[in-house]
């Protein structure tokens, strides 16, 4: 029987996991002792990419509000097979003051 290698998209998946999992012991402690839940099918997988992606996102509005100068860029594509893709590009600076403390 042929070995059928796994998407692409699972291996970067597992591999980000694997690389949060060194910064956050909680998450590395999960892998270990969870016998049930190792967050690998489908639908886990894309509900955590998406509140992974709406926490960063939040993260990414507040600094852009709190930000002092700010550009957008956008890029426009088009593929052979037709298909148009759109690139934002948003560059922020931030000026942190140091505290008298």
């Amino acid at each position: 029987m042929k070995q059928v290698d796994p998407p692409i998209e699972e291996i970067i998946y597992m591999d980000l996991l694997s690389f949060l999992a060194k910064y956050d012991a909680t998450l590395n402690n999960h892998f270990i002792d969870s016998t049930t839940f190792r967050g690998t099918s489908n639908r886990v997988q894309n509900d955590l990419i998406k509140c992974t992606a709406d926490v960063v996102m939040d993260h990414i509005k507040s600094e852009i509000k709190k930000a002092h100068f700010l550009s957008i860029a956008l890029d426009e594509t088009t593929n052979v097979a037709n298909l148009s893709q759109l690139s934002i590009f948003v560059v922020y600076w931030m000026v942190f003051l140091k505290s008298d403390s």
